[in-house]
């Protein structure tokens, strides 16, 4: 019986991950798409958008969600310059102004992932042998991020 259950389960292991190889395969195109379409300034979602920025949605109304969420920005905004708090600053126009209107500021979680996303990255890069990009152009990012966290959570 231990043998035919542990059968069943190979079987049912292969099937699923098999399910999950082809809907990755399918799913990959249209997703890497959707990213591009969202990316200014030639993002087919993205008209209006600086080049290089990132818009949340590319909707206007009901509700206007035009935006860019904080990613490295280095320009003063509500919540301080990136020495004094700005690191925390949820939201930009898509023209890199900051956002001045009500909201929940600042969003103290977007270093933290930032410096997540870019850290893993930074090691990909490393074992990749590219070790002097994350030591002159990374790890100058990831330390006002790291250092924002610590002073602040």
């Amino acid at each position: 019986m231990r043998r035919f259950l542990l059968a069943v389960f190979g079987l049912c292991t292969a099937a699923v991950s098999s399910t999950v190889d082809d809907y990755v395969s399918t799913e990959s195109p249209i997703a890497n798409a959707g990213l591009l379409a969202n990316i200014g300034p030639s993002g087919a979602m993205a008209s209006g958008a600086y080049p290089g920025v990132v818009i949340a949605s590319p909707s206007t109304e009901n509700p206007n969600y035009l935006y860019s969420w904080a990613s490295i920005q280095q320009v003063t905004n509500p919540s301080g310059t990136v020495s004094t708090g700005g690191l925390g600053e949820p939201k930009f126009y898509i023209n890199e102004t900051a956002f001045e209107g009500p909201w929940g500021r600042p969003q103290r979680d977007r270093p933290a992932l930032r410096s997540t996303a870019i850290i893993t990255y930074a090691n990909w890069l490393i074992a990749n042998g590219n070790g002097s990009y994350v030591t002159d152009t990374l790890w100058p990012v990831i330390q006002l991020d790291l250092d924002y966290v610590a002073n602040n959570w």
